[in-house]
């Protein structure tokens, strides 16, 4: 896919199940920090991955969780998420809205195992011939990460995996398709989807043989799809998506099955592995990584495991940038420029969040320095549950930057986990600063009181 048609896909896609930038405001800020999938309207790959779910045996769920709510909303939407254009403004012009940076926010790259703009690994076209082959080189990283007990990790390999599963069974992609058509055949309905009873295969019962037996099996979707598509396409025209709703649904239901025997048979290789334990944090260390911004090996200008996160996704005059222009330590800080009232802030990548336990005690501290700052500058944290909703939020003191100001200073934060919460986001927030603002050292150590 070329950039503009990204960018279009992207765009076009904002009308989908609830990522609508022509009405961003409407969105609540867990909706806008987990950043779901942005695929086609009705966003299929979280309505089949939902329905594949569901049928899975109590023992495969088990041992899914907490991560499988995520599977759906969010892991299996990365390939089409995977792409430079976010925290941009559309070239396209569909959209005067800022794109959120939904790729950095999850390592999405990391993920798919390719980086779009070093071109680090292997671009693999989402359908048939090509979209089998990234099951085949996705696999060994679900079972490396399970087995490493890198649970999170692993799950989220296998939404991945899952997206191009899917692909390899939606008409528009089975046969290659654009614009109108192409939307047409994506947008399945969610009350179309639905295999409640079904009974997931077992494709290998040696790890061996799984590989080829995945590939197998999405051999069989794609033949199953295929003469389908063709139906469709040839009365597309004509008739429009409505009459074909019927066709549609048996290729859906048809992805669903095959996914979840694809997720069926790779947990039956771990099943016996220990489920994912809570692990809180150590007391005593450096938790954050990266928090000098020494590192950034992309050269992007955003430093590894962090992102920006605008907060008014309309205002174009707002400064957030890595920079070396002035530092506490090292050669390089963050800055936060013209920020709106609303606010923007540098925030750690969701990878990079914290385990806590309620109770505990954390120092969160960062060096920061001001030059004709107005409205307010700030350490905050973000509290969340293990599927990412907020529990509480909790800000610092805000610093005060005007002329006189020429200095770093540190600022700290202590914190105490409240009830509910399962991980830790810390963020530098500046909001209304008409001047300037650079945080540097940034560093997050639990208590141990």
């Amino acid at each position: 896919m070329q950039a503009w048609s990204a960018l279009t896909a992207i765009a076009r896609a904002a009308t989908g199940w609830n990522f609508c930038w022509g009405i961003f405001d409407s969105m609540t800020e867990h909706e806008v920090r987990t950043l779901p999938p942005v695929a086609f309207p009705s966003d299929g790959h979280r309505t089949i991955t939902g329905a594949a779910i569901r049928v899975l045996p109590e023992e495969d769920l088990a041992y899914l969780e907490p991560e499988a709510e995520l599977l759906a909303d969010v892991y299996c939407g990365f390939p089409d998420q995977n792409w430079m254009t976010y925290g941009e403004f559309s070239e396209a012009a569909i959209y005067d809205e800022r794109f959120p940076d939904c790729r950095r926010a999850w390592d999405i790259s990391g993920y798919c195992l390719f980086h779009p703009l070093t071109k680090a690994g292997e671009f693999i076209g989402h359908g048939p011939p090509t979209s089998p082959k990234a099951c085949q080189k996705l696999l060994p990283f679900v079972l490396e990460a399970f087995r490493g007990g890198r649970h999170r990790d692993a799950v989220r390999h296998l939404g991945a995996l899952l997206h191009y599963v899917e692909d390899s069974g939606t008409p528009g992609h089975v046969i290659e398709t654009k614009g109108e058509l192409h939307t047409a055949l994506d947008a399945i309905p969610d009350d179309l989807v639905n295999i409640d009873g079904y009974e997931p295969r077992l494709l290998a019962d040696a790890e061996d043989e799984l590989a080829d037996a995945i590939m197998e099996r999405v051999g069989e979707l794609i033949e199953y799809v295929r003469p389908r598509a063709e139906r469709m396409i040839a009365r597309f025209e004509t008739e429009g998506i409505e009459p074909l709703r019927d066709l549609h649904a048996e290729c859906a239901n048809e992805c669903a099955r095959a996914s979840a025997d694809v997720v069926h048979s790779i947990l039956h290789q771990v099943k016996d592995l220990p489920k994912r334990v809570h692990e809180p944090s150590p007391a005593g260390v450096e938790l954050l990584s990266n928090g000098s911004f020494e590192l950034d090996y992309d050269w992007d200008g955003v430093p590894d495991g962090w992102l920006v996160r605008w907060h008014d996704l309309d205002d174009r005059e707002v400064v957030a940038e890595r920079t070396s222009e002035q530092r506490y330590a090292g050669l390089w800080s963050v800055k936060l420029a013209k920020t709106p009232a609303a606010g923007v802030e540098w925030i750690p990548a969701w990878p990079h969040a914290i385990d806590v336990e309620p109770g505990q005690i954390y120092e969160l501290a960062a060096y920061v320095r001001a030059e004709q700052a107005t409205g307010k500058s700030f350490l905050i944290a973000y509290f969340h549950r293990e599927d990412t909703t907020e529990v509480a939020r909790e800000r610092g003191q805000p610093l005060n930057g005007g002329p006189a100001e020429a200095g770093w200073r540190r600022l700290e934060l202590r914190l105490t986990v409240p009830e509910g919460a399962a991980r830790m986001l810390v963020g530098l927030r500046s909001e209304g600063n008409s001047g300037a603002v650079w945080f540097d050292s940034v560093s997050l150590v639990r208590l141990d009181l």
